[in-house]
């Protein structure tokens, strides 16, 4: 490969000089062309050769470092970690997530360091020693796996002896309906009760009327709760209320295309002409004129009178009207 170099060189110093000459304005022959294109072409397969040479030897690089059993070399030459494994070359474990004084062999363990125990290696088994938790004079007294307890003096209680026997626990907790006794941990010289929403009195035992303020409309009746009600609507209401007004048209009890106007528990059809009833259901009958043609009574001097008459007949009526063109009405019942 030196000497390929060593040629190059050459060539590139005879390059110079001919470029240097094509500058000048000297003409240039069809050899020294052909030269060029040679030297262009050993150029870059030198170029490509390194470059090759780099990708392996980072390839290489790659799989001499990184732990195969953990990860593996990507085409960049980088070492990829399988899930549970960290680190430039997949060489350390990932610990349990919120581990923290603790290490570990294998992905996702939680070994504790000396003087700590739990599952998260998050307990001094030298708390009694380092940051004594109890109180009021207590002795602590170290258990097992970080766990302490504590021996309180007399009048002292509590996880660290931290509560006093107050006038909370002297009266028996007296807070009624869930109500909470407050003493200040057995400190105060008397207790008071915090209560639960819907109670109140000095040991929360009122139940408040949430009915008072009369929340239901419409004449509903209110029924109280525990801070709560609850509204039963009269006929034709809903909602929580009994604000909203059943709609009595949503059936469509109105019938031979009648329009419906809703109301409170009710509802009227405007019927059609035609129609008549709750909800336009009967037909009503409509008149039917007949006409009679008759000589004129033979009382009448005129021998070539006649008359006409016309019969207004109903179907709920059992007689009818005559009108004749002399201008006498006449009257006649028909039975039944």
């Amino acid at each position: 490969m030196s000497s390929c170099l060593q040629g190059a060189g050459s060539r590139r110093r005879k390059k110079g000089k001919q470029l240097q000459s094509v500058l000048t304005g000297v003409s240039l022959g069809g050899a020294t062309l052909t030269m060029l294109r040679s030297c262009c072409l050993q150029l870059m397969s030198l170029v490509w050769i390194l470059l090759a040479h780099h990708q392996l030897a980072q390839g290489d690089d790659c799989s001499e470092h990184c732990n195969l059993a953990h990860g593996c070399c990507d085409q960049d030459g980088k070492c990829r970690c399988d899930p549970g494994w960290e680190g430039e070359y997949c060489e350390k474990c990932v610990r349990m997530p919120g581990c923290l004084h603790g290490t570990c062999h294998q992905p996702w363990q939680c070994i504790c360091h000396n003087g700590w125990a739990g599952k998260f290696c998050d307990k001094d088994t030298h708390i009694c020693e380092h940051q004594p938790p109890c109180q009021n004079g207590a002795q602590c007294i170290y258990d097992r796996d970080g766990e302490y307890s504590c021996l309180c003096p007399e009048g002292f209680h509590g996880k660290d002896c931290e509560m006093k026997i107050g006038p909370c626990e002297k009266a028996g907790f007296p807070c009624r309906n869930g109500g909470q006794c407050q003493d200040e941990n057995g400190f105060a010289s008397n207790f008071t009760c915090k209560c639960l929403a819907g109670f109140v009195g000095a040991r929360c035992e009122n139940n408040i009327d949430d009915c008072l303020m009369r929340p239901c409309a419409n004449g509903a009746t209110c029924h109280d709760g525990i801070n709560r009600f609850s509204c039963q609507c009269p006929a034709g209401f809903e909602g929580r209320f009994c604000t909203v007004n059943i709609d009595d048209c949503a059936s469509q009890p109105c019938k031979n295309r009648a329009k419906c106007y809703d109301r409170f528990n009710d509802f009227d059809c405007l019927c059609p002409d035609g129609f008549t009833g709750k909800t336009c259901e009967v037909a009503t009958a409509e008149p039917t004129w007949i006409t009679f043609y008759h000589p004129a009574d033979r009382e009448d001097n005129d021998p070539g009178r006649s008359t006409t008459s016309t019969l207004s007949i109903h179907g709920s009526q059992k007689g009818c009207t005559r009108k004749a063109h002399h201008g006498k009405q006449q009257h006649a019942d028909f039975g039944s």
